[in-house]
């Protein structure tokens, strides 16, 4: 899931994929096997929600599938371009805590996230901040495993970089920049992801009475 068509364009020429549904509200993309599934949320929690549980009931999606939030964040540490992977989400609205996955070994930087419901621009906190992850997190946590869970964000603002002047354009650069470094991680994903099949499958000759 992303929330702009702007980071979308990347992932959307990586792994060669193609629009499924012309007049929906939440834009669906796939590649011609139905591996890879790619929603477009719009901005905000509400959208983020609504779009994750869109995309399950399109897609059929198994309950061991790998689910991934790529997107842009700002920052009040980190460095323009730097890729962080999230471990720790707290939901501004509520001060709930959501932990995506983050099991396997991974060369990323981590990082904590708040999300937010409408941006700010005094980046006073030493935490990401992003607008979509929490809720996405909550959804995609209750049709899969948690652990296949994962949030990757990209710092697009902070204090020398402003987000007002932050073009879709620059979005759609940083994303391409960090796009191997996320497919690579999802990769890894896969592994797990096939054992958790093995567990939902039924035993080695055991019979339905």
């Amino acid at each position: 899931m992303v929330a702009l068509k702007a980071e979308a364009k990347p992932i959307i020429k990586e792994l060669d994929l193609y629009r499924t549904n012309d007049n929906a509200i939440y834009p669906i993309y796939k590649d011609k096997m139905a591996e890879n599934w790619l929603v477009i949320s719009g901005v905000g929690q509400d959208n983020a929600k609504s779009a994750t549980h869109y995309l399950n009931k399109v897609s059929g999606a198994k309950k061991w599938a790998v689910w991934v939030n790529v997107g842009i964040a700002g920052s009040s540490t980190g460095t323009y371009g730097d890729l962080f992977l999230i471990d720790k989400i707290t939901q501004e609205r509520s001060n709930q805590c959501f932990y995506p996955g983050t099991i396997m070994k991974s060369n990323l930087r981590r990082g904590t996230l708040i999300t937010l419901d409408k941006p700010i621009f005094d980046y006073s906190n030493d935490d990401l901040i992003d607008m979509e992850a929490a809720e996405f997190t909550r959804v995609a946590s209750n049709i899969s495993c948690r652990d296949l869970v994962l949030v990757l964000k990209v710092v697009s603002d902070g204090p020398r970089d402003p987000a007002l002047g932050l073009k879709a354009v620059k979005v759609t650069e940083l994303i391409s920049r960090n796009l191997r470094f996320v497919i690579n991680h999802v990769e890894k994903l896969v592994s797990l992801a096939s054992l958790e099949k093995d567990r939902f499958n039924d035993p080695l000759g055991y019979k339905v009475a």
